[in-house]
């Protein structure tokens, strides 16, 4: 708002895949009135995370737009999850699909996650530096406006610049060899504390 540049407000949930709820909040072409101010207070929360569902929508709506510059900001406190198995894998990769497909259209996106601790899924659905961590989202908001809006980008800013690599998923035979180098350091430690105990 105080960059006096359009927005739009969205909030979502959903009760498997033919249930998405995504509410509207402020329109890109309505002010920020007290009114819009009084829907976002009056949300709940409630049901689940479909959260590849809401990128699309809000990447459909946002490439409507005559803009060249286009910024989607995704707000969440919880990892994908859904009653239909959109969970785990299945719900991390169909989002990170989602802000593929997003940024292949020019739209710079970035996850915005109020969590205390860093965890693999944010870097793999939004890459390395393409998300946020709020350990303390009071602290944030009252930086004001444009200082929030700086903060949260400066970390896609900085991915546009240098690529960093995304954690993989470990496959099973990764984890049994892990586990045999792991027994085998192991030993070696009690071998060589056996050898100095006989010195």
């Amino acid at each position: 708002q105080a960059s006096r540049d359009p927005f739009a407000l969205f909030a979502f949930s959903s009760r498997r895949r033919d249930h998405v709820r995504f509410h509207h909040l402020k329109g890109f072409d309505e002010p920020y009135t007290s009114a819009i101010r009084g829907r976002i207070q009056a949300l709940e929360p409630g049901f689940y995370t479909r959260m590849g569902a809401a990128i699309r929508q809000a990447t459909k709506l946002l490439q409507a737009r005559h803009e060249h510059q286009k910024i989607l900001l995704l707000l969440t406190d919880g990892k994908p999850n859904d009653l239909d198995h959109y969970e785990g894998v299945h719900g991390i990769e169909d989002s990170r699909m989602a802000v593929r497909e997003a940024r292949a259209l020019g739209q710079a996106i970035h996850g915005v996650i109020v969590d205390a601790d860093g965890q693999d899924w944010f870097a793999r659905i939004f890459g390395r530096a393409g998300f946020t961590l709020l350990p303390d989202p009071d602290r944030l908001a009252r930086l004001g406006p444009l200082a929030t809006l700086v903060v949260l980008l400066s970390g896609q800013i900085a991915a546009a610049t240098f690529e960093r690599p995304i954690p993989q998923p470990q496959t099973d035979s990764a984890e049994a060899w892990y586990f045999i180098a792991s027994l085998m350091l192991v030993v070696a430690l009690a071998i060589v504390q056996v050898l100095v105990n006989r010195r």
